[in-house]
């Protein structure tokens, strides 16, 4: 059977100890895995309906190096993350909005753990 190939998507990526990035992936579990070095897990966004953090699942548990904190939730994140889109509608993931990037952005800003 032939796969259809599937449009890229933007997403932010933060790496820790790196300056945030806008990416482009393939919307598939592989993918997504394959950013974070492995299972996902998402979070929503503080504040934001319509986007997610995605993290991998055991970054704890493995010893991932810290990346960001997330005050409104008391937490920690570690290892690579990436900030994705959330279709409302549909609650599927998508492209970042256009409109939230820079907020996001500012956020990581203030909140990076590897100034």
């Amino acid at each position: 059977m032939l796969e259809v190939e599937k449009e890229k998507i933007n997403i932010i990526i933060k790496a820790p100890g790196q300056k945030p990035r806008i990416g482009q992936i393939r919307p598939t579990l592989e993918e997504y895995k394959y950013v974070v070095y492995g299972d996902i897990e998402s979070i929503p966004f503080p504040g934001m309906d319509d986007v997610d953090i995605v993290v991998n699942d055991m970054g704890k548990l493995l010893g991932l190096p810290k990346n960001i904190v997330i005050p409104e939730y008391g937490d920690i994140l570690m290892g690579t993350i990436f900030f994705i889109g959330v279709d409302e509608k549909t609650c599927m993931w998508k492209s970042m909005p256009e409109d939230k990037i820079e907020k996001v952005l500012e956020y990581l800003e203030k909140y990076d753990l590897n100034k």
